[in-house]
C-alpha cells in the first residue's frame, strides 16, 4: 500500500468525512462511510495521501514531467504535462471491474496494471498533485435526484487545469489508450466504441441523435429553429425526465414520451408507478407517442404553452430562470427533503405547489421552493453542460440560485477548496 504518512493526521481526516476505520478478523483496515458522498470525499482524500507521502509516486510524476515540452526560459509546458500524465495512466492501467468496493492505492494501481475507474482516477489525481498540477475528482452521477441529499455515483473520471485553476480539461483515465485531453468521457467512450456500463449504453440512444429531433419538434410547434440556448435546455429537460423517451419501464416503455407529460386517463395514456418523497407509492398517466419526434413535440409543446416559460427560453439568460418559471407554471412539482427534515411535513404544504394560493405561506415553504428550484436549475445546468460539451457548444450560464439550504451548503464546500466534482456533466461540490 506504500507509506500511510502521519498516522493520526490521515484518521482525523477520515473521521471528519464521517467515515469510521475498522480492522477485519483478518487484520485488513476498512472504511465505512455513511453515504456515498463520504466515500467520493474519500477517495478524493486518499488521492492526496498519495501524493503528500509515497514518494515512489512522484518519482513516476518527476519522470513524466522531464520528458514534457519546455519554453524558451525552460519552464514546463503544463498543457503537455498534463497530457502525459493523462496518458501515462490511460495507456498502462487496464479498466477491471471489481465486486465489493475498493480503493487501491496508486501505486498498487501502476504497478499491477488494472483497476476500476476510481482506481485510475485516484492514480491520476496523486500523480497530477504530487508535481502541483491542479487536478479534481468529477463523479458522474446516475440518480435523476439526490435522494436525501446523496449521490449515486456511476463512474469516477478526473479533469486537469494547465492554466492554475481558470479552465479545466476532462482526463479521462480509465477507458485506455486514445483519449483526448478534454474530452468528454462520454463522447470519448462513443467515439472508440468502448461500451462500459458506468457510461451508458454507448450503442444506444444519445445526445448526438437527440439534436436534430429537438430542432425538428421546434420548427413544428414554434414555426422556427431554436436558438443555441433552447436547444440546449430542452434537450437537457428531455434527457433528465425521461432519457429522451429511453427511460420507462413497465407499460410506459414504448410511450415515446420526452417530457414525462401526464393526462386524465384513456386510449391514449400509459399507467406508471411512482413514489413521493416520504415513500407513499402513486400512479400516474403519462401520454402515448407514436414515435420519438411527436414525444418531443409533446416537450416542446408544454415549454412554448407556459408563458413565463416560453419567455425565459427566448431570453436565454439562465438556466435557473427557465427553472423558476417551470416551477411557477407548475411543470414539476416540490421535492425538497431538505427543507422536509428542517421544517416536517409544513415545507411542501406551505410550498408554491402545497396550497391553493400557488404561493409560499411560511418560512417553511419559502425554503422548500428555493430548494426545488435550485435542484431543478442544477441538475438541468449539468445536464445541458455535457449536452455542449459532446456538441462542441458553449454551455450555458447557470444563473443565480435562490439561498436555500443546499445551495449553502454547495457554497461553503466550495469556499473551503475542495477538490471534488459531481456531474452529470458538472456540478461542483
Amino acid at each position: 500500500m506504500g507509506p500511510d504518512g502521519p498516522r493520526e493526521e490521515i484518521e482525523h481526516a477520515i473521521s471528519r468525512l464521517g467515515c469510521e476505520i475498522r480492522e477485519r478478523s483478518d487484520g485488513v483496515l476498512c472504511v465505512d462511510c455513511p453515504t456515498h458522498a463520504a466515500k467520493c470525499r474519500l477517495l478524493d482524500l486518499l488521492a492526496w495521501r498519495d501524493a503528500r507521502y509515497d514518494p515512489r509516486v512522484r518519482r513516476i510524476a518527476v519522470h513524466v514531467a522531464e520528458q514534457a515540452a519546455t519554453d524558451a526560459a525552460h519552464r514546463v509546458d503544463r498543457r503537455d504535462l498534463a497530457a502525459r500524465l493523462h496518458a501515462h495512466v490511460s495507456e498502462r492501467v487496464r479498466f477491471l471491474g471489481e465486486g465489493a468496493e475498493t480503493f487501491q492505492s496508486t501505486w498498487q494501481t501502476l504497478r499491477s496494471g488494472v483497476g476500476d475507474c476510481d482506481d485510475s482516477s485516484r492514480a491520476l489525481l496523486a500523480l497530477a498533485r504530487s508535481v502541483a498540477l491542479p487536478a479534481r475528482l468529477v463523479v458522474f452521477d446516475k440518480a435523476t435526484d439526490y435522494p436525501l441529499g446523496d449521490l449515486q455515483p456511476n463512474h469516477a473520471t478526473v479533469q486537469l487545469s494547465p492554466d492554475g485553476g481558470r479552465t479545466w480539461l476532462y482526463a479521462e483515465p480509465s477507458l485506455g489508450p486514445g483519449v483526448q485531453l478534454g474530452e468528454d468521457p462520454i463522447a470519448a467512450a462513443r467515439r472508440l466504441k468502448r461500451a462500459r456500463a458506468d457510461l451508458g449504453d454507448l450503442g444506444g440512444f444519445g445526445d448526438l441523435e437527440a439534436r436534430p429531433i429537438i430542432i425538428a419538434a421546434w420548427q413544428a410547434e414554434a414555426g422556427r429553429p431554436p436558438t443555441i440556448f433552447e436547444a440546449q435546455i430542452s434537450q437537457a429537460i428531455a434527457r433528465r425526465e425521461s432519457s429522451y423517451g429511453k427511460g420507462w419501464d413497465g407499460p410506459c416503455s414504448t410511450s415515446h414520451n420526452w417530457g414525462a407529460i401526464t393526462a386524465k386517463p384513456s386510449a391514449d395514456t400509459c399507467e406508471h408507478d411512482d413514489t413521493t418523497q416520504d415513500g407513499k407509492r402513486y400512479v400516474s398517466n403519462f401520454v402515448t407517442y407514436p414515435d420519438d419526434l411527436a414525444g418531443a413535440q409533446g416537450l416542446v409543446h408544454a415549454l412554448l404553452t407556459r408563458p413565463k416559460t416560453r419567455a425565459a427560453l427566448a431570453a436565454g439568460s439562465s438556466v435557473f430562470d427557465v427553472s423558476r418559471a417551470l416551477y411557477e407554471e407548475r411543470y414539476y412539482g416540490s421535492s425538497c427533503p431538505d427543507a422536509i427534515r428542517s421544517y416536517g411535513a409544513s415545507a411542501t404544504a406551505d410550498s408554491s405547489w402545497g396550497n391553493a394560493q400557488h404561493a409560499p405561506t411560511s418560512a417553511a415553504g419559502r425554503a422548500c421552493d428555493a430548494e426545488a428550484i435550485s435542484k431543478h436549475a442544477t441538475r438541468v445546468h449539468t445536464i445541458a453542460t455535457q449536452i455542449a460539451s459532446a456538441l462542441g457548444e458553449a454551455p450555458p450560464a447557470l444563473g443565480s440560485l435562490p439561498p436555500s439550504r443546499t445551495t449553502i451548503a454547495l457554497l461553503v464546500l466550495a469556499a473551503g477548496g475542495a477538490a471534488f466534482a459531481v456531474a452529470r456533466s458538472q456540478r461542483w461540490i
